[in-house]
């Protein structure tokens, strides 16, 4: 079915164009007239707001109105609609299976064109992500901006053995001995490895799998050391997620396996997480005291909860007869996201499986809401701002200010009163160049439409004045 949905993409190209030349725009003045700023920090909405992009740089922000904007700007006719920041999708996996690049650069470009401008690459082929990240630089480029992480593994993760896309995860070298693919042993030298990881261009150390409390110990301080954030999974086995918090991480991902804090032991691997899940699910309630303790835990250390919400709901809906079961893990999870968000719990947002003709993202953020408790305006920041904090780029991006990367997304309908609207994309704006959509964008599968406004016109216009 996911392949099926990929393919999608391909057919989708002639459904965009680029407003203007992009080279063109680099050091061009543009101004977004009246718009409402939800600026991705949790603040209310200010309407009335006018944004003056200076290259790729927001340069100035004031009521509008209150002065006149620079002398020979581009003007986008933006009256009236929603700006947020350019989301962020802080769990994708672009190069862990092998696809025609036609196919690669169609999902890049949907990706963007639904919204996302950045995204964190959680592991993968090597060759492929250096590749797609340095072409993601380019600011004509039809594609978010790409961090990936280099993944920190035990020897009997599948990066490395067990599974037929070993030699390409690993470009071809020895499993274990690239730089984005660490074979972690007693044998390893984690200051030398680290320092290959940063070399190469990771943007983070992600703890993944078959690694005991005293590596991931070791493998989060001496990232830190280097200045490398770290990202783990929530349950690395037979490490447990207290120990990756007590490591003090900056993220850990997948809300589910949280349900190993309230086991004796975390059983064997599969697929990098610990099998027999939704057994552990019947036998750990999600506020049982070994959980809470947990999140109080993450709280006080300030380590964020990245739920991957969709991907269980995705997992449920390919589950035949096992169907219930599953849809009581992914209910589950959206409860103690809910659970962690009440705590205090900083919540970020991604999907571990990024999308095809449009982004799954914006299901991710409605799964948010509608079940796990947060506001439209909380969802929003858990794509923006935080995505950004869990990257060490909340001054760079993620937030919409002064000084800030022009990363941004025109809506049409009002996200902060209903989070379906981060659907009714009129444009988007990376690195200072604007984009628009013909069509709109289709509703990702398990996603529900934006809801109907009888005041919006039936089809997209031009955003440019003349």
């Amino acid at each position: 079915m996911r392949r099926r949905h990929l393919a999608l993409v391909v057919a989708a190209i002639g459904l965009f164009i680029v407003a203007l030349n992009a080279r063109d725009q680099a050091d061009a003045t543009l101004v977004l007239e009246d718009v409402t700023v939800i600026d991705g920090t949790g603040a209310p909405p200010r309407p009335g707001t006018t944004i003056v992009v200076r290259g790729d740089r927001i340069a100035d922000m004031f009521p509008t109105g209150s002065r006149a904007v620079p002398s020979g700007a581009r003007r986008l006719a933006t009256a009236g609609r929603y700006v947020i920041p350019g989301l962020i999708d802080s769990h994708v996996h672009l190069a862990t299976t092998e696809r025609p690049q036609a196919l690669v650069e169609a999902l890049l470009r949907a990706t963007l064109l639904g919204g996302v401008t950045t995204v964190r690459d959680m592991g993968g082929s090597g060759p492929v992500l250096a590749r797609l990240r340095e072409a993601a630089r380019d600011p004509a480029a039809l594609s978010p901006d790409i961090h990936v992480a280099a993944v920190f593994a035990g020897p009997t993760a599948f990066w490395f053995i067990g599974d037929a896309r070993v030699p390409y995860f690993n470009g071809g070298l020895l499993p274990g001995t690239a730089p984005w693919l660490v074979k972690v042993d007693e044998t390893t030298n984690l200051r030398e490895r680290v320092a290959a990881a940063k070399a190469w261009g990771a943007a983070g150390i992600k703890i993944h799998s078959d690694l005991t409390r005293s590596q991931v110990e070791a493998i989060a301080s001496e990232a830190r050391r280097q200045r490398l954030p770290v990202w783990s999974h929530a349950t690395v086995g037979p490490a447990v997620p207290r120990d990756a918090v007590d490591a003090r991480v900056v993220s850990i991902s997948h809300a589910d396996a949280l349900v190993w804090q309230g086991r004796p032991s975390v059983p064997p691997l599969l697929f990098g997480r610990p099998a027999g899940m939704p057994d552990a699910i019947e036998q750990v309630p999600f506020d049982s005291a070994p959980v809470r303790d947990l999140l109080a835990r993450m709280r006080s250390r300030n380590v964020l909860l990245e739920p991957t919400l969709y991907i269980g709901v995705e997992a449920a809906s390919f589950a035949g007869d096992d169907r219930p079961r599953y849809d009581r893990q992914a209910a589950w999870a959206a409860a103690v996201t809910d659970l962690a968000h009440e705590t205090g719990v900083a919540i970020l947002a991604g999907t571990d499986a990024v999308g095809g003709s449009s982004p799954n993202l914006h299901v991710e953020l409605q799964l948010l809401v509608e079940r796990a408790g947060l506001s439209p305006l909380e969802a929003i920041r858990a794509a923006t701002f935080n995505a950004a904090r869990a990257l060490g780029l909340a001054g760079e991006i993620g937030s919409i200010a002064v000084g800030r990367r022009a990363d941004l997304v025109v809506l049409d309908g009002n996200p902060a009163d209903d989070i379906r609207n981060t659907q009714t994309i009129r444009a988007v704006v990376r690195r200072g160049v604007v984009f628009e959509r013909t069509e709109p964008m289709p509703v990702p599968p398990l996603g529900s439409p934006p809801p109907v406004d009888a005041a919006r016109p039936p089809a997209p216009c031009l955003l440019y004045q003349s």
